[in-house]
């Protein structure tokens, strides 16, 4: 009994002390619910204060969103401005372009228009340089045969300016043999003359005696009369020895002036004969220097043509080029605006997703302290904003792809608007180099036309010359022929006086 009573107690004293540490543990479990309740009157109260500042950041952000949105459009709205700004300077930019490309296919219609006005004119200057090759040859053969013809008649005129010379110089030697014969007779005349004069002079001073004797008779009167008559036979061939020494002297000056006649016709003749063959001379340089200049002439044809083929094919390369230069601008100018829009929108999104980052972070900043669903949620919304910070990332590095695409297509255009200016500028130079080729081949044209009218002149001139010279030795030949025969009736007269005398 005791035994039982005292394991009673015991069972008592334990479930006591087993009460007690119930009861310490339900003040324990107390204190902790009321602590609990506590934190649950707290968490609720979080809760709802979280739900509220979640419903409040819901309602922010869906306005944030809606501001966002009106951003988004509003920057749509200026982005499709600004880009219909700049379609349109786009489109007046290629408006200027096309109309400059309409300038660049006129000037080249008018540099093609020149170019095939500068070929008639080369056309034209190689008919001329051929028409002036066939005159210089034909030239050239008639003062050859001018000079052979002018040889020849020289030969001629000089053979018979010798036997002319030859036989009147033995036509003077016998004249002035038979001109010594007839001084003698003359002087023979004369001493005659003389003797008669003084025979006159004795009868008439006889007759004078024999008058003032008067002792006439008919025997000297007979006398006296044939010594009349022979005195005045006496007188006539004194008068025609008289008029046959005038006719000789005269004769005489004729020859010497016909001999220093031919003798300046000889000298004529050599002059002439050296002036041909300078101007033959100066036609052959002139000949050599017209063929060389043809020869640069052809070069320059050459080395033209090839160079307007090239400028031509150049030119043809640039407007290619060109057209392919404006189709590229336009494809890059539309990508360009789509990249635009795309960075733009990409920037709205950036900033809409950072604000929103920065909503999460203080929203994930006041829930830090919530319960399991809260972490939950926070953890959702830490995965939410690592994947847009990774957008973010995304989305930069693609801007910063676009602007670089951007940048090049940029610095593209500018070398295209470059190339563009370099393209104007070739063409003025080609169109003043055409012109200054241009008044280079006609000032060389007027200076061939000059030296062709010069050697034209030139050689009418040293025709005139062989004309008249041929007609001087014509004169010359009629005046000898004249001359000889005078000489010839002269000489015959004279002998036919100096016969009579004899």
């Amino acid at each position: 009994m005791e035994q039982e009573i005292s394991r009673v107690q015991r069972k008592m004293s334990d479930l006591e002390s087993v009460l007690q540490q119930k009861d310490v543990e339900l003040k324990a479990s107390e204190t902790q619910r009321s602590i609990l309740e506590q934190d649950l009157a707290t968490y609720i109260t979080e809760c709802s204060s979280l739900k509220r500042s979640l419903e409040q950041a819901r309602m922010e952000v869906t306005q944030e969103d809606g501001k966002a949105l009106q951003l988004l459009h509003d920057i749509r709205e200026q982005s499709n401005k600004l880009q219909e700004i700049k379609e349109q300077e786009y489109h007046a930019q290629l408006e200027e372009m096309r109309v400059t490309i309409r300038q660049l296919e006129e000037n080249l219609s008018a540099a093609r228009r020149r170019s095939d006005l500068y070929e008639s004119e080369l056309k034209e200057s190689r008919q001329t340089s051929e028409e002036l090759k066939r005159k210089a040859a034909d030239y050239q053969q008639r003062i050859q045969k001018a000079k052979e013809q002018g040889k020849v008649e020289v030969q001629e005129l000089l053979s018979k300016l010798e036997k002319t010379n030859a036989e009147q110089q033995v036509k003077i030697q016998e004249l002035q043999d038979k001109l010594a014969k007839a001084v003698k007779a003359s002087t023979e005349a004369t001493e005659l003359l003389q003797n008669v004069r003084q025979a006159k002079e004795r009868l008439e001073r006889e007759l004078e005696r024999l008058q003032n004797r008067e002792d006439s008779s008919e025997s000297l009167r007979r006398k006296l009369r044939e010594t009349e008559e022979g005195k005045k036979t006496l007188e006539n061939q004194v008068k025609r020895l008289e008029m046959v020494e005038r006719r000789e002297n005269k004769l005489k000056e004729d020859i010497q002036t016909k001999s220093q006649q031919i003798q300046q016709m000889a000298d004529k003749i050599l002059e002439l004969e050296g002036s041909l063959r300078q101007t033959q001379a100066a036609a052959q340089r002139t000949e050599a220097h017209l063929v060389q200049k043809e020869r640069l002439y052809e070069d320059k044809i050459k080395v033209l043509e090839a160079q307007m083929k090239a400028d031509l094919a150049e030119k043809e390369a640039l407007e290619s080029k060109q057209a392919e230069y404006e189709e590229e601008a336009l494809e890059k100018g539309k990508v360009i605006s789509e990249q635009k829009a795309t960075i733009n929108a990409m920037d709205s999104k950036m900033k809409s997703l950072e604000q929103r980052i920065a909503e999460l972070s203080e929203a994930n900043k006041l829930a830090a302290n919530s319960n399991i669903y809260t972490q939950k949620n926070m953890k959702a919304q830490e995965e939410m904003i690592s994947e847009l910070r990774q957008q973010k990332f995304y989305l930069e590095s693609q801007a910063g792809k676009l602007e670089a695409q951007n940048a090049k297509l940029e610095e593209h255009l500018e070398k295209m608007s470059q190339q563009e200016q370099s393209n104007k500028t070739r063409l003025l130079e080609l169109e003043t180099r055409l012109r200054e080729m241009g008044l280079e081949h006609e000032e060389q044209k007027l200076e061939i036309k000059r030296q062709v009218t010069e050697l034209t002149l030139s050689l009418q001139e040293r025709e005139s010359q062989i004309s008249a010279l041929q007609a001087a030795r014509s004169a010359l030949e009629s005046q000898l022929q004249q001359a000889k025969t005078e000489l010839e009736e002269t000489t015959a007269e004279a002998e036919e006086e100096i016969t009579a005398l004899r």
